[in-house]
Parts: C-alpha cells; structure tokens; sequence
C-alpha cells in the first residue's frame, strides 16, 4: 500500500509462468526478480526492497490472467491483487511445492551467501482478499549486493549496471 506505482522499492509480478503459449516456468523472469531485488538493496544503507507475486499493476494485466487462470481479481487501489494460488496449484500441485521450488531457485542464484540468506529469511505468504501473495524482501547491507560479479541500481522501474567509474559513488552510501 505505500507505492501507488512500481517504484524504485517495490516490483510486482502476475506470476512465474507465461499467460500466452509457453506455459513453462520461467527462470529467466526469476532471475530477472532476483537481480531486480539486489539492485533495490544498492539504494541507500538500510533500505529494504520488494517484490510481490500474484500482483498485476495494470487491468490489462489482471485480465489476462482472470482469463488464462478464470479466477477473478480483486481491485485495490491502483493495484489487481490475482493471486499465485491457480498457478501454484496448476504447475507445482499446491502453494507448499511453489514456495519450496522458489525457496530452492533463490539458492542457486549468482548472489552473495548473505543476500540469499536475507531473502530466504524474508520470503513470506500472505492471504490478500482471499488470493495468496508470495512476497520477497530484502534488506541492504553494509556493502552493496552483487548480481552474477555485477552491481545493479534501480531507478524507479529500470535496472542499471553500475559502471566501474561509479564504483565509489556506489560504495560511499554504504558508509
């Protein structure tokens, strides 16, 4: 409720599975989440990012997956809460298995032991208006996280690459 828009802060995904043709899980949607979330961790000392899953930001969104899941969404704000639970249930067999095959993706990903650890930590399901929401949240640290040897930055809703030249403007907020 404190973003009334995608923010630097806080990400909103439908869910982890495509709503045309290509029903596979998509890790590269996942991996985009989790460099998302180390990248809102590089915005100041102690600054906590988000992303929510069974969220659309936009009616075209939500609609699309009432009519891929024919589950309706529920308008809140300017937010569509959809739920993960048709999807759960659909590709992994409950919300459980989801949240364990999510818990086990976080480990292999190219982050630091401490960010997967914050995350894991963090993860959290929450029943919205009757439709599950998987949140991921992390914390910043006492230096920035890094991404597969990479820093990242978010600046609203855009992921930047920090350039080596940067590299001290990026290190001096952790201080």
């Amino acid at each position: 409720m404190q973003s009334s828009t995608e923010q630097t802060l806080y990400d909103f995904k439908l869910g982890l599975h495509d709503l045309s043709g290509n029903e596979k899980f998509n890790q590269d949607l996942f991996s985009k989440i989790i460099k998302t979330l180390t990248a809102m961790a590089n915005t100041l000392k102690n600054s906590t990012g988000y992303c929510l899953i069974g969220v659309a930001d936009t009616p075209q969104s939500a609609h699309k997956h009432k009519e891929k899941y024919t589950v309706d969404y529920k308008a809140y704000s300017n937010f569509y809460i959809t739920g993960i639970n048709a999807e759960a249930t659909q590709y992994h067999g409950d919300i459980d298995k989801y949240f364990t095959k999510l818990s086990q993706l976080i480990k292999n990903e190219p982050i630091s032991e401490r960010d997967k650890d914050n995350i894991l930590r963090n993860i959290s399901v929450v029943n919205y208006f009757d439709k599950t929401v998987i949140i991921l949240k992390i914390e910043s640290g006492d230096k920035p996280s890094v991404y597969s040897g990479k820093y990242y930055v978010r600046h609203g809703s855009n992921i930047n690459e920090v350039a080596p030249e940067n590299f001290s403007d990026l290190f001096s907020r952790f201080q």
